[in-house]
């Protein structure tokens, strides 16, 4: 990680060098002595855990967006571990809420009419619509999902309340911070394809009339 990816977040957040020090656990000083390091300086691993704890924290208190690119070039170099805080304290899901919800379709329910309760997290699924659409080219697998989801959003015969579940499920895919890193290669979106499939399984057994057209 860069010294200047960290002062960039700082920066991004509208919080001192003194509290930016405090979420770190280091001095302000040592964190304002970082403003001389040149710019392609890198920042030495024992301090990268720290600034990526921070970078949660500040997510999960809404001083900085989610998907800031800033923020993902800090939490790039974080553990699994780390990340699945984070889907837990921005997204309110618990690290085994797929192993739960594979078996429990209530808890599926619940976790994701939670996350599409948010209207800004509907605003964000609309806005990304190209992106969601581009998985689509993954396979057919993956054709069945996103259609399936997005037919749901789209349908005029279902209520806001029901649309939920399928408004979390893509919610969840454009979201950087999951329970598996996007960024992992090979198995970065296994997760974002489980729940879609949970999704449209709950829907094709709840509102079958959708998807015999």
């Amino acid at each position: 990680m860069k010294y200047s990816h960290l002062l960039r977040l700082v920066r991004e957040a509208g919080i001192s060098p003194e509290k930016a020090a405090e979420y770190m656990g280091i001095s302000g000083m040592t964190l304002r002595r970082w403003r001389a390091r040149p710019s392609g300086a890198e920042l030495p691993g024992f301090y990268c855990d720290a600034a990526v704890r921070m970078a949660h924290r500040l997510i999960a208190e809404g001083r900085i967006a989610a998907d800031s690119e800033t923020a993902l070039a800090v939490l790039a170099h974080g553990q699994p571990a780390v990340f699945g805080h984070s889907v837990d304290r921005t997204l309110g899901l618990p690290p085994d809420f797929l192993s739960k919800a594979a078996n429990n379709s209530d808890i599926l329910v619940a976790g994701l009419s939670q996350i599409g309760a948010k209207p800004e997290n509907r605003r964000k699924v609309h806005g990304s619509i190209v992106k969601i659409l581009s998985f689509q080219s993954w396979g057919e697998s993956w054709k069945r999902c996103i259609s399936g989801t997005m037919k749901v959003i789209r349908s005029r015969k279902l209520t806001l309340v029901d649309k939920l579940v399928a408004y979390g499920a893509l919610f969840y895919l454009i979201m950087p911070f999951d329970l598996i890193p996007d960024a992992i290669p090979g198995i970065g979106y296994l997760d974002d394809f489980a729940i879609l499939s949970l999704a449209v399984m709950y829907y094709e057994r709840r509102f079958r009339h959708l998807f015999e057209a």
